[in-house]
């Protein structure tokens, strides 16, 4: 709003001389309640997981990727740009190779973040049986909507020197000379779920549950999960796809009332059987 009206009154200055000056120069945007930042570490109780999951339960658009993040960690460009071919059920292993970001008013596949961010990790077996039964609903409801289900397409195009792998979606009775591309995340009629998409999940889950929240939140909630109960901070890394051990230390080790209290029992069990001045 302010963008639009900042553009329109400056227009109305100049060239079209309506008013002598722009009084949007002098608006400030409000005071958030919460800034991006403690939207992104604001940790996820299992208490209020299940409580989205209520909201949006297997077979709805969002409840893949909810469980996507929650259970692995990763990004949300990550977690769109999952397809079948990533996932290893012999082994519980998910590959993540590639984001889904926009470009030009469309979808896009793209690079990670970094070249540590590619990466294999692995899975439980709740994730599994998830991945699983998702795959089987998708299959169902490709039969369901028969011709009228929604196929993705890739077509990549040469800008320069830049590889461009945008994403067609078309009715999977049309038959095109592009790769099919199978997405973990679909809608039931087999749209995919986009980053854009998700911003509804957000919304709801922020004004109708009344948590504070993004996608974000599942990936430190993940890790900090993972930390609180003695993981390995280089496997963190490795599952996050940090390229150094000390972002994932400094951006997901923040004190927490469970840390504070494992830190006093490590120091009590430590000098516990020693001697000491007050031992009762």
């Amino acid at each position: 709003m302010i963008t639009v009206l900042s553009g329109s009154l400056k227009y109305a200055v100049h060239p079209c001389k309506f008013i002598k000056d722009n009084p949007m120069q002098y608006v400030r945007y409000p005071k958030y309640e919460h800034s991006k930042l403690e939207t992104n570490h604001k940790l996820i109780s299992n208490e209020d997981f299940n409580k989205i999951i209520d909201r949006f339960p297997f077979g709805s658009s969002f409840y893949m990727s909810l469980v996507l993040g929650y259970y692995t960690g990763c990004r949300i460009g990550e977690v769109m740009g999952l397809t079948w071919d990533d996932v290893d059920f012999n082994n519980s292993s998910i590959c993540i190779n590639k984001i889904m970001y926009k470009r030009d008013k469309s979808m896009c596949f793209g690079s990670t973040k970094t070249l540590s961010s590619v990466r294999t990790i692995k899975i439980s077996k709740t994730l599994i049986n998830i991945l699983k039964a998702q795959k089987k609903w998708q299959i169902e409801n490709r039969m369901k909507y028969g011709s009228h289900y929604t196929q993705q397409y890739i077509k990549e195009e040469h800008i320069g020197n830049e590889v461009i792998k945008r994403l067609y979606s078309f009715p999977s009775s049309f038959e095109f000379p592009f790769e099919k591309v199978n997405l973990i995340n679909t809608k039931e009629n087999g749209e995919m779920i986009t980053p854009d998409s998700f911003k509804y999940a957000s919304r709801v889950i922020h004004n109708d549950l009344g948590l504070t929240f993004n996608f974000h939140s599942l990936r430190h909630t993940h890790a900090t999960t993972l930390i609180e109960n003695g993981a390995n901070i280089k496997d963190v890394q490795t599952r996050l796809g940090h390229s150094k051990v000390q972002t994932t230390l400094d951006t997901y080790t923040h004190a927490t009332e469970k840390m504070a209290e494992e830190t006093v029992e490590i120091f009590d069990k430590a000098i516990n059987d020693d001697c000491c001045p007050n031992k009762i």
